[in-house]
């Protein structure tokens, strides 16, 4: 079951039921394979990646987040398919790039647009997009789980 954290944050940012539900799957998942392995870090937050196309909003990917480590479901919406990642966090940080429109790190709009690029060690790279209230999340994500693993 999928925390009173994530639960606001899904509320927060309005996705719908589809995409609560499988962010709880893949919670789930996560911790089931979490536990089978010799990992012992518990997720502690989540991210859903967002753009707005000419159709409307499409919720595109999901990031997990522990200390040590963070995991991405891709695509994570298409039915009877299930593709999890994941790479080391913690120190892993090599550079990170955004993007932003109509955002002020503060305030959002309907039009607000921001977009994080990062690149882990050994060549992992994550792509993070956020739209309207999602992109103060993001900008959470960068300062908790982003720039203070920047590995100098």
């Amino acid at each position: 079951m999928i925390t009173e954290h994530f639960n606001t944050y899904l509320e927060d940012i309005k996705a719908p039921t589809p995409v609560t539900d499988r962010v709880e799957d893949y919670y789930n998942a996560y911790n089931k394979f979490l536990k089978l392995s010799e990992a012992d870090d518990e997720i502690k937050d989540v991210f859903v990646t967002d753009v707005v196309k000419e159709d409307g909003r499409v919720f595109e990917n999901l990031w997990f987040f522990c200390d040590k480590f963070c995991l991405e479901a891709k695509h994570f919406l298409k039915e009877n398919r299930e593709r999890m990642d994941m790479t080391r966090l913690k120190g892993a940080v090599v550079y990170w790039e955004i993007a932003k429109e109509n955002f002020d790190f503060a305030e959002t709009s309907a039009e607000s647009r921001f977009c994080l690029f990062v690149k882990f060690q050994d060549r992992i790279n994550g792509m993070f997009k956020a739209s309207g209230k999602n992109c103060f999340y993001l900008y959470e994500v960068f300062n908790t789980h982003i720039k203070p693993n920047i590995r100098i």
